[in-house]
């Protein structure tokens, strides 16, 4: 910087901050290109590997000479470790060579993406958290336009349950606002009531009770309709004398678990009517099944009544 008289002034403290910043992200980014570069080389040149084993080319007998027993003490390179793992999946123990199936591009992108999370397991937690974050948030976008609900959320787990877990317990927050500081005191007066079908299997609900300290008592089995053909349907008049009558003993009603497509028999429970009654009692209502995917469809409705899919 230079003043109108031409002397030279000195850049101010925070000025010379953001330059430093600016030059150590500038370094940071110019390290990290050819690291990528490096493991999309290496990622590409172990698929051209498999490849030629899929395809059935004749590979160097050095390939198959390596020992595949144990690598040794002494220090290796890269490209003779790879070698030794070519030679353990390229050959049977007689020595004969093995037929795989052809690479097609899901494979190879599911190979570089895990590359990729190796790669991103050292990197510092500010960035990582970053990379999170917009992963998760661009995944959240895709599935709710696929499914055609604009405004939703999404949990994202290994855990079959983990998501209608973490339901429950939201709604647990919702309806009982002191559950934080007082546990299960706050419920004490006012058990909350989850509801399923006895056509569905009742360890989930029994589940849910276990992990969020639940009585069992709070479990509310639903009866199913006893019409010729929908036998396996939640009995929805059943259900909503359950509901008035959990209101009027001081209950509290918090969550419905609906089928749509059940496990064995395939029955899809009236959703519309549930859902109805979910609302007028303030209970959320999940819906499981594998018919679900039919939302997927591009003719479905779109934005329908359901509070949470599984």
């Amino acid at each position: 910087m230079t003043s109108l008289d031409g002397e030279k002034t000195p850049k101010n403290e925070k000025s010379v901050n953001v330059d430093i910043k600016k030059n150590d992200a500038n370094a940071t980014s110019n390290r990290m290109q050819p690291q990528l570069g490096e493991i999309a080389i290496e990622a590409s040149e172990i698929v051209s590997r498999l490849e030629q084993v899929a395809e059935g080319k004749q590979i160097q007998d050095s390939a198959y000479n390596q020992s595949t027993v144990f690598l040794g003490l002494e220090k290796k390179h890269t490209d003779e470790i790879i070698k030794v793992i070519h030679s353990l999946i390229s050959v049977d123990d007689e020595g004969e060579p093995l037929v795989f199936l052809s690479l097609d591009s899901v494979t190879k992108l599911v190979m570089v993406s895990h590359s990729l999370a190796a790669f991103c397991g050292g990197l510092e937690r500010p960035i990582v958290q970053k990379l999170s974050t917009r992963f998760t948030t661009d995944t959240t976008r895709w599935i709710s336009q696929i499914f055609g609900f604009y405004d939703c959320s999404a949990f994202y787990h290994d855990d079959l349950l983990e998501g209608l877990f973490r339901v429950t317990r939201m709604m647990l927050h919702y309806k009982y606002p002191r559950y934080l500081e007082d546990g299960a005191l706050a419920f004490a007066n006012s058990l909350p009531m989850i509801y399923s079908s006895v056509a569905s299997p009742l360890v989930v609900a029994q589940h849910l009770c276990r992990q969020l300290g639940l009585p069992f008592a709070c479990i509310r089995p639903v009866p199913v309709n006893t019409h010729f053909g929908s036998q396996y349907i939640m009995d929805v008049s059943a259900l909503q004398k359950m509901l008035a009558d959990d209101v009027a003993t001081g209950r509290t009603p918090l969550l419905v678990i609906a089928d749509a497509g059940t496990s064995i028999t395939g029955h899809v429970d009236n959703i519309s009517r549930i859902n109805e009654l979910c609302k007028v009692h303030g209970a959320w209502l999940h819906v499981r099944g594998h018919t679900l995917a039919a939302l997927a469809l591009p003719n479905h409705q779109r934005n329908g009544p359901v509070s949470s899919y599984s």
